[in-house]
């Protein structure tokens, strides 16, 4: 059975360069906090709004499209569902 409540979420570096370093451009949502809820047949990860409107309005786009894939978390029958929190 999986359980969970609040977490925080570290993406991991794919966009690392070739030293492994993530790229400027890329670092804040590494550590951006977030969320992890279990609803019905779904795991929600919902993350804090970053510092800037324009890397939020990045991020967001991205958990559209992760969202989008359907992805069902590894050892669950569950789907993964990304998302940005409103407001700061």
């Amino acid at each position: 059975m999986f359980t969970a409540s609040v977490a925080k979420i570290r993406w991991k570096p794919w966009g690392a360069n070739r030293s492994g370093v993530p790229s400027t451009s890329r670092r804040p949502t590494y550590g951006a906090p977030g969320n992890l809820e279990v609803v019905g047949g779904e795991i929600h990860v919902r993350l804090d709004p970053l510092a800037a409107p324009r890397r939020t309005a990045a991020i967001a786009r991205l958990c559209e499209d992760l969202t989008a894939t359907k992805t069902i978390c590894l050892g669950t029958e569950l789907t993964l569902v990304y998302s940005v929190k409103s407001g700061p």
